[in-house]
């Protein structure tokens, strides 16, 4: 399928939160109709533990970049360092 979810704890404090959410980069310059299957590569290659696709609130279509998480910095900061390019396009 084409979709994904994405579940978490409605009940988590701030501080949990924040941790949660402490290791997070930015994938920007995703090409228009890009779908979870187009980004699997990514993440296998950066062993990220999640990840979220933004969507449009109007047309419900994915927006220019997704957000992916790790559990750790030396997680992070790999992928950081790393190169992608998606239907020709570098990916930043």
């Amino acid at each position: 399928m084409n979709f994904s979810i994405r579940v978490h704890p409605l009940n988590l404090s701030p501080a949990n939160m924040e941790k949660h959410n402490a290791y997070t980069l930015k994938l920007s310059g995703l090409p228009r109709g890009y779908t979870q299957l187009d980004l699997d590569f990514i993440i296998q290659d950066t062993n990220a533990k999640s990840y979220y696709i933004l969507r449009s609130a109007k047309s419900y279509a994915p927006l220019p970049f997704a957000l992916l998480q790790f559990d750790c910095d030396d997680r992070t900061y790999a992928a950081y360092d790393k190169s992608f390019f998606l239907k020709g396009r570098k990916l930043y």
